[in-house]
């Protein structure tokens, strides 16, 4: 397929730079597959789409505050984002500025880091010298809000571009689904006995690489890591086998559970595992049932991952309603979920 086919025309205006202080109060557009149809509701009264027969599994990865700052020494500004941890002290990493490989930037006046040559693609390797890479980021990092809200991280995003489960440190991303989520709302939910289980993937370069092929099926995803518990994968297993729905919390818990589901449509992994798992039309889908997910940025991985679980045309119906009713999108915008 070609990449134009996932593309759509998106009015600037459209695109939420802020989060909305009340997490739940995001519209939510409901997608049935079966009928082909559209209903509009809020995050907020999630559970009266839902009934007892499904269960949701969310991804509790923390974002990092993976954004650095330095300089070189002749006063050239460099911007560092931390994409994965190699070691204690060394990451892979997206730099922006020019550095010559080996070259040294310093964070402040004395933590410096060594920058590498590249490692695959736009990453590099770089070298921290004093202190670990984990404790250069929360003494000196930033939460790395995406580059299309085109403004700096503010004191609102270190709460709202997290999850409220948030627990294992590791991404450089949100699982932006899950961002609609407050307290309140995982109260209902265990109140109407809906349960709801964790897994982890770090959101790293693989979620965020852009699609530059313009035949989709020669676009390559970088590989990422992700954590399921024996506990979680039997719960799962067991749940699957009454025959309940698995909802998925965002195209990463997708991406993690349908590497991890054997042809039976159950987990048959467990621990950490790496994937490079590419979801695109003509994808089988082995163990998700249903989706909440957010409104995507065109011709990305994400996009061709949503339209190959529901279907490209019926997808850019969905986007259509969504820019013709002033839906918000993108990581802070609204969300849909899809049965």
């Amino acid at each position: 397929m070609d990449l134009e086919d996932f593309s759509f025309s998106l009015p600037n205006n459209l695109i939420a730079k802020w989060p909305l202080t009340d997490r739940t109060q995001s519209k939510l557009l409901i997608l049935d597959r079966d009928k082909g149809s559209l209903k509009e509701g809020i995050f907020k009264n999630l559970c009266n789409f839902l009934d007892k027969e499904y269960f949701l599994v969310m991804n509790n990865t923390k974002v990092n505050k993976a954004r650095l700052f330095g300089k070189k020494r002749t006063g050239g500004k460099i911007e560092i984002l931390l994409v994965q941890r190699i070691n204690d002290y060394e990451y892979t990493a997206l730099i922006k500025g020019k550095v010559k490989d080996k070259e040294e930037v310093y964070i402040n006046e004395s933590i410096r880091v060594c920058i590498m040559h590249n490692t695959r693609g736009n990453l590099h390797r770089v070298v921290f010298n004093e202190l670990t890479g984990e404790s250069v980021m929360e003494k000196f990092g930033t939460i790395p809000i995406p580059p299309y809200l085109k403004r700096s991280a503010e004191s609102i995003d270190y709460d709202y571009y997290q999850t409220v489960y948030a627990k294992i440190p590791g991404s450089i991303a949100a699982p932006t689904a899950g961002l609609h989520f407050d307290r309140n709302l995982m109260r209902d939910l265990k109140n109407q006995g809906i349960e709801t289980l964790e897994v982890t993937l770090n959101v790293s370069y693989a979620t965020f690489n852009p699609v530059e092929e313009r035949d989709i099926n020669k676009h390559i995803m970088h590989s990422e890591t992700y954590f399921i518990d024996k506990t979680t994968k039997e719960k799962i297993n067991s749940l699957k086998n009454e025959g309940k729905k698995l909802l998925a919390v965002g195209t990463t818990v997708v991406r993690a559970l349908e590497d991890a589901a054997d042809d039976f449509g159950l987990i048959s992994k467990d621990g950490l595992v790496e994937t490079s798992l590419y979801i695109k039309p003509g994808y089988r889908f082995k163990i998700v049932d249903s989706l909440i997910t957010n409104f995507h940025l065109p011709r990305s991985s994400l996009f061709i991952l949503v339209s190959a679980f529901c279907g490209l045309d019926f997808l850019k119906s969905a986007y259509k309603h969504g820019v013709e009713n002033n839906y918000r999108f993108y990581s802070y915008g609204d969300g849909m979920l899809i049965k």
